[in-house]
């Protein structure tokens, strides 16, 4: 939750509306979990498009490198592909009258009220994005740590040269 809504929960559930503030959260995290499967042929292509430099980078990288490469080669993509997935989910699930219900009942809160303005489908697909890199980063960490997660043949190889 960023920082305003955060702030708006907690109100609410001082209010005895912890319920609305509850399921405003879950659906959030529904609209998130509903878009993350498509990522995977965006990815794929981007695996395809790289080149050697750009694998010499990733071996001999940090232990998140190929974690940059795949954010900055194919965040706009992902946005472009989970954005309008995760506002309709976020229609379905009900995150958006949520969110508005609250945006009205706390617009007269002083400085609370004055921070609700968000673009909660941008937002959402944001937190997804960095919820997926976080993934490919914890994974690539281990594969580079852990020769037992080196699963495949390919892996193998490349992590034992």
């Amino acid at each position: 939750m960023p920082a305003e809504l955060q702030q708006v929960g907690d109100l609410m559930r001082n209010f005895g509306m912890a319920e609305q503030a509850d399921q405003f959260e879950n659906s959030l995290n529904q609209a998130a979990e509903k878009a993350a499967p498509h990522a995977t042929n965006i990815i794929v292509d981007a695996i395809k498009n790289m080149s050697i430099e750009d694998a010499n980078t990733i071996l001999h990288g940090e232990d998140d490198a190929a974690t940059q490469y795949f954010k900055t080669n194919t965040s706009q993509a992902l946005t472009a592909l989970f954005q309008p997935t995760i506002e309709d989910s976020l229609n379905q699930v009900g995150s958006t009258k949520y969110y508005n219900d609250i945006a009205k009942q706390i617009a007269s809160i002083p400085l609370v009220g004055e921070n609700i303005n968000l673009d909660l489908p941008a937002y959402v697909t944001e937190q997804a994005l960095n919820g997926l890199f976080a993934m490919i980063a914890l994974e690539e960490k281990k594969i580079r740590e852990n020769p037992a997660a080196r699963t495949t043949e390919l892996l193998k190889k490349v992590f034992t040269d």
